[in-house]
């Protein structure tokens, strides 16, 4: 999959640890990423393997305005051959093959497996020698990438995604209630779900649809899934009681299909019987394609926790440890973070640049066309949250707490019962697991 275009299935599975790691890098600098280039680099040619751990990564036309025009106007003798994990290349074959890899993209939901295969190094040393200037860039993003290896810089982001409310117009004008507007809160949104509910002309209009696992990902307290300690779940809490009870009742208003609602983007996309959904600011395009007169609100937020947004969702890029030209190849990424390239990406790719830089951030999708005369603040208004402990097990977890909440939503089960089930459940799946390894 993409992860630019049509990541609204994907699962947050994010952390937070100390930035007091090694490799900081200039930490006084107060440049706009610009690198100066070595001599060597300037004029010897080089040809760099790129890798895409997305299957349907770019590659060509495609791979060279995203990517490769934008690091030629610094580097213009490197040359990518690119390689995409699908077919002959899969991950496991270019491990296995000792293919050269010198550059990885990857979302931080595959970062593991890169690290399994041991192609995951240490860009710290890589820092300090191009005296790149880590304060640049988002504390959280950085906290993420440190989480994956003992507080290794695994990675840097290039972009990063994040959920927004995208909402029909026409059916709120056809109803008379107001639209949507960021800083809204769950409650406002419920209340507003509600009264855009109901039947009408042999045709039922819901409030909100979309998939539980959209407000489990965005986790905006930054809940823990996984106990560090003792690397056993903990979705039977107080905590993940409440988030369910907060969400469930959007799926049990009356006149709701407990299934239909709950995983129903065609209800939004094709039938336009619903008058909002969630999903992140990627999504765009598709809401675009198929509901022509659409906007978007921020996410909506918890009521003691306003203007955070849910949980960063960063594409990567980063160095494998079998390249044979690491300073080229973190020259040619550092080349996509300076602030005109991300800038440029911003306004042109709608990609949500991971900088702290204002001007940068408020670029994004200035000149996309899906995105003209939308609310775009919707997408850049929020900050971030307290990002989550990375555990090899947040996804599942994520993943029972929504099998809990739909327990409870089609009525077979109540909310403590369903998170205690799903708890040991995967607390026996964890404990194979590491009875396995041994």
């Amino acid at each position: 999959m993409n992860v630019q275009k049509g990541t609204s299935s994907l699962l947050i599975a994010a952390l937070t640890l100390t930035t007091a790691a090694c490799g900081t890098g200039n930490t006084g600098a107060k440049d706009d990423g610009k690198l100066p280039a070595s001599k060597s680099a300037e004029q010897k040619p080089v040809e760099l393997t790129w890798y895409h751990v997305p299957a349907d990564g770019p590659v060509g036309d495609a791979f060279q305005q995203q990517y490769g025009q934008l690091i030629a106007k610094k580097y213009p003798n490197f040359s990518f051959k690119v390689l995409v994990n699908k077919e002959e290349n899969t991950l496991a074959n270019v491990v296995v093959s000792k293919t050269n890899l010198d550059v990885m993209l990857a979302s931080f939901a595959s970062l593991p497996a890169v690290k399994d295969n041991g192609l995951l190094g240490d860009l710290s040393d890589l820092v300090k020698k191009h005296n790149f200037d880590l304060n640049r860039i988002e504390t959280a993003s950085l906290d993420m990438m440190r989480s994956l290896d003992t507080g290794k810089l695994v990675a840097l982001p290039l972009y990063e995604l994040r959920f927004v409310l995208y909402y029909n117009k026409d059916l709120f004008d056809k109803f008379g209630v107001p639209y949507p507007k960021n800083g809204l809160t769950w409650e406002e949104m419920i209340d507003v779900s509600k009264r855009m509910t109901r039947s009408e002309g042999g045709v039922t209009y819901r409030g909100y649809v979309g998939p539980p696992s959209n407000f489990i990902n965005a986790n905006q307290y930054g809940y823990d899934f996984i106990d560090a300690k003792t690397n056993r779940a903990v979705i039977n809490s107080d905590n993940w009681k409440k988030i369910a009870e907060k969400f469930i009742p959007i799926y049990t208003a009356p006149g709701y299909n407990a299934v239909k609602e709950a995983y129903g983007y065609d209800l939004f996309l094709k039938e336009k019987s619903a008058a909002m959904t969630s999903a992140y600011n990627s999504y765009a395009a598709t809401v675009n394609a198929n509901v022509p007169n659409w906007d978007a609100a921020s996410f909506p937020e918890m009521g003691d926790l306003k203007g955070v947004a849910s949980q960063p969702y960063p594409v990567v890029l980063t160095v494998p440890t079998t390249s044979q030209h690491r300073d080229e190849a973190f020259q040619a990424i550092t080349q996509l973070l300076t602030d005109e390239v991300q800038q440029e990406r911003a306004s042109k790719l709608a990609f949500l640049a991971p900088l702290k830089n204002p001007d940068v951030k408020s670029a994004f999708a200035r000149d996309v066309a899906d995105w003209k005369g939308k609310n775009i603040s919707a997408v850049t208004a929020q900050k971030g949250p307290k990002t989550i402990a990375y555990n090899q097990y947040n996804t599942s977890a994520a993943a029972a707490i929504g099998n809990a909440m739909m327990a409870v939503i089609d009525g077979s089960k109540d909310i403590n019962t369903a998170l205690r089930e799903e708890e040991e459940k995967l607390n026996k799946q964890i404990t194979a697991d590491e009875s396995a390894k041994k």
